[in-house]
C-alpha cells in the first residue's frame, strides 16, 4: 500500500522550469556555449545546473568561476519568481487533497535550497511536507535516486510504499532506480518515451486516482 509521494517541484509544483532554462540558456551563452532553452529542459531537467554548466563550460576550455555563476543565477531566478511565479494548475489542490487523506508528503528538488524554499513558501505550500530534499542534499543529482532514497529514509517509508510525481524523464529514471512507483506529469503532447508506471496530462487525473492501491 503506497503512504508517501515524492514531488518534484520544477514543472510539477511550480512553472519554473521553463523560466530556469530560459536564464540557464542566456548564461551559457556569455560564454559561447548556444544552447536553447527547450533543449537544456528536454535533456538535463531535474539534473543541478551547477553539474551541467560545468560539464559544458569545460567541454568548452572556458575560464569560469562556477560559484559566482551560480549565485548569478540564484539571483535572477530569485527576481523572476517575485512577479512571474505560477504554480502548475491543481498542484496546490493535489497537495491539501493528500495531506488530508494523511498521506507522507516530501519535495525532492536539483535546485537551490534558497531557490526550493522561496518558492514553497511563496505559493504557501511549505507546511505541507514533512521533509524538503534539494540539490544541497544531495551527491549526486538525478537521474541517480540517491534524493527518493533519501526522503523516503527520512520520513520512515519504504521505497515500494512511495509514489513518485515528475515532469522530467531524468527524474523518471531517478524514482524507478529507487524502485518507486512514478507517474509521469507530461502536459504537451510528445513523442517521446517516458519510463513511468503512469503517464498523465494534468493533477485532477491523479487527483481522482486511489494512489494506495497503485
Amino acid at each position: 500500500m503506497k503512504t508517501t509521494v515524492l514531488f518534484d517541484m520544477d514543472g510539477v509544483i511550480s512553472d519554473t522550469q521553463e523560466m530556469q532554462s530560459k536564464i540557464e540558456s542566456d548564461l551559457l551563452s556569455k560564454f559561447g556555449v548556444i544552447i536553447s532553452p527547450k533543449t537544456l529542459t528536454n535533456k538535463y531537467a531535474g539534473i543541478r545546473s551547477q553539474d551541467f554548466f560545468k560539464e559544458m563550460l569545460d567541454k568548452k576550455k572556458v575560464k569560469y568561476n562556477l560559484e559566482e555563476l551560480m549565485q548569478e543565477k540564484r539571483k535572477l531566478v530569485l527576481k523572476k519568481i517575485k512577479t512571474e511565479l505560477k504554480e502548475i494548475p491543481q498542484a496546490t489542490d493535489l497537495i491539501k487533497k493528500l495531506y488530508s487523506e494523511k498521506y507522507k508528503l516530501a519535495v525532492v528538488s536539483s535546485s537551490n535550497k534558497t531557490l526550493v524554499e522561496t518558492i514553497l513558501k511563496k505559493l504557501k505550500i511549505k507546511k505541507y511536507f514533512s521533509v524538503i530534499i534539494t540539490g544541497n542534499d544531495v551527491k549526486k543529482s538525478k537521474p541517480d535516486p540517491e534524493g527518493y532514497l533519501l526522503a523516503s529514509k527520512k520520513l520512515n517509508s519504504k521505497p515500494k510504499e512511495c509514489v513518485v510525481i515528475e515532469d522530467a524523464k531524468n527524474g523518471m529514471v531517478a524514482g524507478k532506480r529507487a524502485r518507486m512507483f512514478v507517474i509521469g506529469l507530461v502536459q504537451k503532447k510528445s513523442k517521446e518515451k517516458y519510463p513511468a508506471d503512469l503517464l498523465v496530462k494534468s493533477h485532477s487525473q491523479i487527483i481522482k486516482l486511489d494512489l494506495k492501491q497503485l
